[in-house]
């Protein structure tokens, strides 16, 4: 033993222990700052890549909305939904039509209107076009607005079969659709990101030095866990980055914020609470007892009810804490306007300090996530009602008629026609018809749940459709709306009316095997109530795979 420490002691095993330590130190340095240069480009490009995207999707869908307006000649109505889109507080800056001729003919900024834009001498073009030959590269991109980076989205007019009537057919292109948005949340996303691994980066390197150093005495096994943890953080940062980008709907926008957060904190009970015009508000709930997400309860019973109010009323403008640090309150918003709360609690131990930086850095792309959510169900709902389109309505019954055939998870759908509207038209005019078509869907989704879906299926007929949902409980939600609708006092040109609906239910796999005979089988109920005297609900009697009544009933 003590020849050992005298070797230890002597200098030239000293410089040579602390060169070859000196070494691997360097050489996981760049190693590790090479891996975390790498992770930050990936995680970048991925970023920008995924804003692209969700910009083109954005792009699309702006351009079937106004694509009807457009064969419609509805020049007015083109104008007014640029300017909402730049009104509202999106992520959009602007949006504005050229003409062939590259005019401005519609734009979010009316004084930009009639401007003529020259796409080889205009800053903002030059990305795309080079040279007077040049084919434009990429048709989203990132280009230099004003001073000011911004997503730009071109999307070509074709010139169209049904657009012939106004344009002649000789033209290849009618104009282009111009969608500037903000990358400024992406940025600061990376931003957020890059600091996190720049600390994590520098926090390993801080451990392996005192690691070494010490000849990977005490703590090795702490060390490495804490490396392994860094690590963890950042493959479930990138992890939610991905969910979150990929996702649209809202619906599923819900259900991946909750799980992300579960898996993050490994809470007991996450609430998650939107605002909602029909109501104060609403959302989900999930308890990991049973690990099931379930619809909030009603305000009056609600035990957050004091903390969901001070959020509605702008007093909780930042995440809040409870003493114990067994509880969070993460509010989402996006300038003055509140998106979504999140509450996050624990029976046994604390919050996660860690989990709550994570959350803290996705805070903003949450927010674009429920901004991105909120365009898209602008253009899948009726401007009128606020119910979801006849269009959408085809979508999501093939999306939940899949979820039966898969998984036999039932499925009923409600077909509802208001009684004798023709009535109100004629007599008080179609005005005071629009206001009693509002108040009645205002009355379905009222009577609804979160993960119902209430359509205008057309004129003066609704659908819903009910996922989880048998046909017992499909008429029990029916009856719920006649009722509702039957009590409620509707003002029609300055008189106030009574209104019924007949209602006709069926279900899978009760009445139907097949999205056809389900929607035929609904509509066969629908008739029969109005046959046998309006106001009531009637359950469908057809068998599967037939179309027809049982024979029991006939």
């Amino acid at each position: 033993m003590q020849n050992i420490q005298e070797l230890t002691r002597s200098k030239w095993v000293y410089q040579y222990k602390r060169k070859i330590i000196v070494g691997i130190i360097a050489v996981l340095s760049i190693s590790i700052v090479m891996t975390m240069l790498a992770i930050s480009m990936t995680l970048r490009n991925r970023l920008l890549a995924d804003s692209k995207l969700k910009t083109q999707e954005l792009s699309d869908v702006i351009a079937s909305s106004l694509r009807h307006l457009m064969l419609v000649r509805n020049s007015d109505s083109i104008q007014e939904s640029l300017e909402v889109i730049e009104k509202s507080e999106s992520s959009i800056i602007k949006a504005f039509i050229l003409d062939r001729t590259g005019k401005v003919a519609y734009s979010s900024n009316k004084t930009e209107i009639g401007a003529l834009i020259d796409r080889f001498r205009d800053p903002s073009c030059k990305g795309c076009h080079t040279g007077p030959v040049a084919i434009p590269r990429d048709t989203t991109m990132v280009v230099s607005v004003d001073g000011r980076e911004v997503l730009r989205n071109v999307k070509v007019i074709y010139n169209d079969r049904p657009c012939h009537r106004c344009h002649s057919p000789s033209d290849r292109i009618n104009g282009k659709l111009i969608i500037d948005r903000s990358i400024e949340p992406t940025y600061s996303l990376i931003r957020n990101i890059e600091v996190i691994i720049l600390a994590s980066g520098s926090l390993c390197l801080v451990v392996l030095i005192v690691l070494l150093w010490n000849l990977l005495s005490r703590g090795v096994n702490t060390y490495i866990r804490e490396i392994l943890a860094r690590s963890s953080e950042l493959g479930m940062l990138y992890m939610m980055v991905e969910r979150l980008s990929k996702t649209i709907e809202i619906e599923e926008l819900k259900r991946v914020i909750v799980e992300t957060i579960r898996e993050i904190f490994d809470a007991d009970e996450i609430h998650l609470v939107l605002p909602r015009e029909v109501a104060e508000y609403g959302g989900m709930i999930w308890n990991k007892n049973d690990n099931k997400i379930q619809r909030r309860m009603p305000p009056h019973e609600d035990p957050y009810r004091d903390v969901i109010q001070s959020w509605l009323r702008g007093d909780l403008p930042d995440i809040a804490i409870s003493r114990d640090n067994r509880e969070v309150s993460l509010p989402i918003s996006k300038g003055t306007s509140r998106l979504a709360l999140i509450i996050i609690k624990k029976g046994d131990g604390v919050i996660d300090a860690v989990g709550l930086d994570l959350i803290k850095a996705m805070t903003s792309h949450i927010a674009v996530a429920f901004e991105n959510a909120a365009l898209y169900r602008i253009a899948i709902t009726d401007e009128l009602t606020g119910l979801y389109t006849n269009r959408h309505f085809r979508q999501m019954i093939e999306k939940k008629f899949d979820l039966y055939e898969r998984y036999g998870e039932k499925l009923s759908i409600l077909m509802i026609d208001i009684d004798n509207f023709k009535q109100i038209n004629d007599t008080y005019g179609h005005p005071a018809g629009d206001q009693v078509l509002k108040d009645v869907s205002r009355c379905i989704a009222l009577s609804t749940r979160d993960q119902d879906f209430d359509f205008r299926y057309g004129g003066e007929e609704f659908s819903v459709i009910l996922p989880s949902t048998d046909g017992a409980a499909g008429v029990f939600v029916a009856e719920r709306i006649r009722d509702l609708i039957g009590k409620t006092v509707f003002s029609a040109g300055g008189v106030s009316l009574h209104m019924t609906v007949s209602i006709g239910v069926a279900s899978c796999p009760e009445n139907a095997r097949t999205i056809r005979e389900l929607v035929e089988a609904a509509d066969k109920a629908l008739y029969e109530a109005k046959r046998s005297g309006k106001n009531r609900v009637v359950p469908s009697k057809a068998v599967p795979g037939t179309g027809k009544p049982r024979m029991s009933e006939q």
